[in-house]
């Protein structure tokens, strides 16, 4: 969880932390944990009250975080589409 914070903190996106889980614990890791869903991941935190303090304060932008941190499959499948010649 503090490196979820430390990321949004530090002004990065879902999407940067998906790809620095995978490249530093490997996609198994990455699957664990985002299989877990944003709901989840929110429950857990609000029963840290620490952690909660923490995240109170921004939850909306947390939340989008979380989206973007759980949804990383979806934006990286989508590939761009190549012009025919």
């Amino acid at each position: 969880m503090p490196m979820l914070l430390t990321a949004v903190n530090q002004g990065g996106d879902g999407h940067g932390l998906a790809k620095t889980v995978i490249a530093l614990f490997g996609r198994s890791t990455y699957d664990q944990a985002s299989a877990l869903g944003k709901d989840k991941i929110m429950q857990l935190i609000k029963r840290e009250p620490d952690l909660w303090a923490q995240v109170a304060p921004i939850e909306a932008r947390f939340s989008r975080f979380l989206d973007e941190f759980t949804d990383y499959d979806d934006e990286a499948d989508v590939q761009p589409q190549s012009c025919p010649e």
